[in-house]
C-alpha cells in the first residue's frame, strides 16, 4: 500500500459500528472537558465526520479552520452568553486540561477511523448537521490533519446549563488561583466525598471557574490547606449544578 492509498484508507467513511464507538468516545471527551472546566457533564446529541483537502480555503464551508491536534468550540448567539468560558480560553491558548483531553480524544477518534479500514472513497463534503443548527446548541469540533487532508468530528450538545449562583462575586476582576496560592508552602487539596483534587489540577483553575463532581449533594465538601480547613489565600463557594454540587474558587477577600 502506497502513501496515497494509506491516506485514503485513513479517511474512509467509517462503518456504523465504528461511528457509534467514536461517538461514545467523543461523548466521554465532553465529560472530561466538563469535569475540568465549567459545565455539567453533557451527552453528545450528534456526531458527524468528513475528510477534505486542507489545502483548499473554500473547503471551510462554515466550519472552523482547525490545526493539528486541536479542539474548537462554536456557539450561536443564544448559547454564547451561557458558554462564558471557551474550551480554548479567551486568549485562544488551550488549557492543560483541555489540551490533554483534546489530544486523547483525537487519538481515540483516529484509531476508530483506522479500524474501519476498506472503502473506496473518502467522505464527501457535508454541511453542519441539522441537529447542530438549533438555538442553544454548542458544537465541539475535533480536527486532525495529515498529508494535506483533514478529518473532522463534530459533537453537538445543549449549552443551556446555568452557572451556580455568584452573588458573592466582587465587581473587580479576581486574580488567577495560581497567583492567590503564591507563597503558600503547604499542600492543598480539594475533597468532596471520595473525590480529591491535587494542587496541580487546582493550579489550572482561575477564580470563577466551576468544578463539577459526581458525588451527590449530601456528600461533605472540604477545601483543605495542609491539615487545616480553608486557609488564607482561597475560599470555596458552593452551588447546585445539574443535580450535583459544584465548587467555585475565588481569591480570599473577594467579597460575599
Amino acid at each position: 500500500m502506497n502513501a496515497a492509498q494509506a491516506t485514503a484508507r485513513a479517511f474512509t467513511l467509517p462503518s456504523a459500528r465504528v461511528l457509534a464507538a467514536a461517538r461514545e468516545r467523543a461523548a466521554h471527551a465532553l465529560d472530561m472537558w466538563a469535569a475540568g472546566w465549567l459545565h455539567a457533564s453533557l451527552a453528545a446529541d450528534a456526531l458527524s465526520a468528513r475528510a477534505f483537502d486542507a489545502r483548499r480555503p473554500d473547503e471551510a464551508d462554515g466550519w472552523l479552520a482547525g490545526s493539528a491536534d486541536s479542539a474548537f468550540v462554536w456557539t450561536d448567539a443564544t448559547s454564547a452568553g451561557v458558554m462564558s468560558h471557551w474550551l480554548l480560553g479567551t486568549d485562544g491558548a488551550p488549557s492543560g486540561i483541555a489540551a490533554q483531553a483534546a489530544g486523547d480524544a483525537l487519538r481515540d477518534l483516529l484509531a476508530a477511523w483506522l479500524e474501519a479500514g476498506g472503502g473506496a472513497r473518502a467522505l464527501q463534503r457535508a454541511p453542519l448537521p441539522a441537529a447542530c443548527r438549533a438555538p442553544g446548541i454548542a458544537v465541539v469540533e475535533l480536527v486532525l490533519r495529515h498529508a494535506g487532508q483533514a478529518l473532522r468530528a463534530v459533537c453537538c450538545h445543549p449549552a443551556g446549563h446555568p452557572r451556580p449562583p455568584s452573588a458573592h462575586r466582587a465587581s473587580a476582576p479576581l486574580a488567577p488561583l495560581a497567583a492567590a496560592l503564591q507563597g503558600q508552602a503547604v499542600a492543598l487539596s480539594l475533597q468532596l466525598g471520595e473525590v480529591e483534587m491535587d494542587l496541580q489540577t487546582l493550579y489550572g483553575l482561575a477564580p470563577g471557574d466551576v468544578m463539577r463532581f459526581e458525588a451527590p449533594l449530601d456528600q461533605p465538601l472540604e477545601l483543605r490547606v495542609g491539615d487545616e480547613r480553608v486557609g488564607p489565600g482561597v475560599r470555596a463557594y458552593l452551588g447546585a449544578l445539574g443535580g450535583h454540587r459544584a465548587i467555585e474558587i475565588v481569591a480570599s477577600g473577594a467579597g460575599q
